[in-house]
């Protein structure tokens, strides 16, 4: 892959406006375009990687509490397909994934015990997605095998991956018998009255930067001025209220001046990890 970004955890960010503004707003600007879907365990423990469904969804569908087949964009019957990233086959096929089907027992996609096992799903095309759902088997059993993974989004280099456009976390251990997702909306904060403060919460994003921009206007005696914009890494606690709060800030863990992470290749399917 050509260039991946350098993800700093983070639990929200704030905008505090010194200048009076409209109420405040937050709402989804759209989401990420990219072809490829790479799904890894975290952390450095050898473990399967157990998985009954991949769903894949444009931005500004809101998807079925179940199986959503009618809006599935990771569906083998709509072009996608999947191949094994890193880990040995356990049991079940790759095609189980992208069936839009429940499956349990050993039909269940599983991969034996690795670290950093994964699976990379190819959705045909690239498209501008909006949510990712990762499926527990359905029978209730070994639900502990899906757990701490990420789930990541890759542009379209010539027919293979190339750059990470969009990295984000599903912790701790999925729901028994159903699903975790992760969002990929872009956002706008946009602070409301001097002294005010917009909030976007993105809990277990990982992000590599922070961009605040304009929207929306053309008068030249509009400012953009902003008092303080606050970064949280998740799991730090912080103070509440209006009010810089220096002692959870972790301006540190921005890569802002860091090149991208030396790649090496993955020779089973010529992914580069860092």
């Amino acid at each position: 892959m050509r260039n991946k970004l350098i993800p700093a955890l983070f639990t929200g960010l704030t905008l505090a406006a010194p200048l009076a503004a409209t109420a405040d707003i937050l709402e989804d600007s759209g989401g990420k375009t990219g072809r490829y879907l790479l799904i890894e365990n975290n952390g450095n423990v050898s473990r399967q990687l157990h998985m009954s469904e991949v769903e894949a969804f444009l931005w500004g569908i809101t998807p079925a509490a179940g199986y959503d087949n009618a809006n599935d964009q990771a569906l083998s019957g709509s072009g996608a397909s999947a191949t094994i990233a890193s880990g040995p086959l356990q049991h079940g096929t790759l095609g189980a994934l992208l069936d839009g089907s429940p499956q349990s027992g050993a039909a269940t996609f599983s991969l034996n015990p690795g670290v950093g096992n994964g699976v990379l799903v190819d959705l045909g095309a690239e498209m501008e997605l909006g949510e990712v759902r990762l499926w527990q088997r359905a029978d209730g059993c070994c639900q502990d095998r899906l757990s701490n993974v990420s789930v990541s989004l890759w542009d379209d280099n010539g027919g293979s991956p190339g750059n990470e456009v969009f990295s984000g976390v599903i912790p701790g251990q999925l729901p028994t018998n159903s699903n975790g997702s992760v969002d990929l909306s872009s956002k706008t904060v946009r602070p409301g009255g001097a002294g005010a403060i917009g909030t976007d919460t993105m809990e277990g994003a990982y992000i590599s930067g922070i961009r605040a921009t304009t929207t929306g206007t053309a008068d030249p005696s509009q400012f953009f001025h902003i008092g303080e914009i606050e970064a949280f890494v998740a799991g730090q606690p912080r103070a509440a209220g209006p009010g810089i709060d220096p002692a959870s800030m972790m301006w540190r863990s921005l890569p802002w001046a860091r090149p991208p992470a030396p790649m090496t290749a993955r020779p089973s399917t010529g992914l580069m990890a860092p």
